[in-house]
């Protein structure tokens, strides 16, 4: 009798461990990869067009957490953007949205453009690194959202991803 609950409680341990070994895995990689947080569609602003930005590239690696690299810049044009700011990523289906954090970059490269559109200093640049392993199958919007300290805004960057298995893909690519 002693055995059985013995091998029972170890069963139990390694399915359990089985079942979130993805969300165990990317508590131990940390900072490396963004969290993929499940939004309510209802708390997304109206898109504008007030932000000029792009995506310089989108990389979806084939390692374990399938992870996906998203390279851009954005800025308000005309505006103190030269203070802190926000800049994440949204994805958008008709079902689910994900909100994905993104980290501040120099552009250095960019500084005759941001000068052009009375943009103050290089800080205008962003990269993000995450996981769609939990992210629900399906076909997804990509959307920006830009907040300084005077304003805020959503913009729809035309990009189109589809989520199938643990993969995600470049819809605009096919």
């Amino acid at each position: 009798m002693e055995k059985k609950m013995v091998f029972l409680l170890v069963t139990s341990v390694f399915v359990l461990l089985l079942l979130f070994s993805s969300d165990i895995a990317l508590l131990l990689v940390g900072a490396s990869i963004n969290r993929t947080n499940e939004v309510s569609n209802s708390i997304l602003l109206e898109p504008e067009d007030r932000i000029l930005f792009n995506i310089d590239k989108v990389i979806i690696n084939d390692d374990m957490f399938h992870s996906v690299e998203v390279v851009g810049w954005a800025i308000l044009p005309f505006s103190n953007d030269s203070g802190v700011k926000t800049v994440n990523l949204f994805l958008v289906s008709n079902e689910h949205s994900y909100e994905i954090n993104t980290a501040i970059v120099e552009r250095i490269e960019l500084r005759s453009f941001f000068q052009e559109h009375n943009v103050d200093g290089m800080q205008h640049g962003f990269v993000s690194t995450f996981s769609p392993v939990k992210i629900k199958k399906g076909e997804y919007k990509l959307y920006l959202f830009y907040k300084n300290d005077t304003s805020e805004s959503l913009i729809d960057t035309g990009m189109l991803l589809q989520k199938e298995g643990k993969d995600l893909r470049d819809i605009n690519l096919d």
